[in-house]
């Protein structure tokens, strides 16, 4: 092998390395709103059964990797905080379709039974009803228009302002 050929050989190594890192950092990333983890021995947020703002240390055990992959794990406590009032309503708003939708319960195989989720429009800034075929949303479903707008009704602000962050 020539000097000329293993320059080459070790710039396609390094750049296969690179690529290996850009790959691994991609997996790293989280799954939830948190922007990657904290470095070692620094401090991280997570949502408990304590309340919305747990302070750990990043230690590299699997309990760090689990908040991490699950996208409970924060680096700062303003995000687990936003984090958890959003869980909040998400929760209130799933009380309100418990109740307005009286035991009801979608039925996936009827293609003509209408399912309605609540629904943001960032752009022009208001609340609209959405019929949905399949729940992959985060929202609620309501077997009529009009409940999942009364649910909305029942609202305080603040928490019309965390369903639209």
């Amino acid at each position: 092998m020539t000097k000329t050929e293993a320059l080459a050989k070790i710039k396609e190594l390094e750049e296969y390395i690179n690529e290996l890192e850009e790959y691994i950092n991609e997996l790293d990333k989280p799954k939830g709103i948190s922007s990657g983890r904290v470095p070692m021995d620094e401090w991280y947020f997570y949502i408990g059964y304590d309340g919305p703002c747990v302070k750990a240390k990043e230690r590299g055990e699997c309990y760090d990797k689990a908040f991490h992959e699950a996208g409970n794990y924060y680096q700062t406590g303003e995000q687990a905080i936003a984090h958890e009032k959003k869980i909040r309503v998400y929760r209130k708003l799933l009380k309100y379709a418990d109740e307005l939708n009286e035991g009801w319960v979608p039925d996936w195989s009827d293609d003509g039974e209408w399912k309605y989720s609540l629904k943001y429009n960032r752009e022009d800034d208001y609340i609209f009803t959405a019929s949905t075929e399949n729940n992959t949303g985060l929202s609620p479903l309501f077997k009529a228009e009009l409940s999942a707008l009364k649910a909305w009704s029942m609202l305080t602000e603040e928490e019309e302002e965390i369903f639209k962050s």
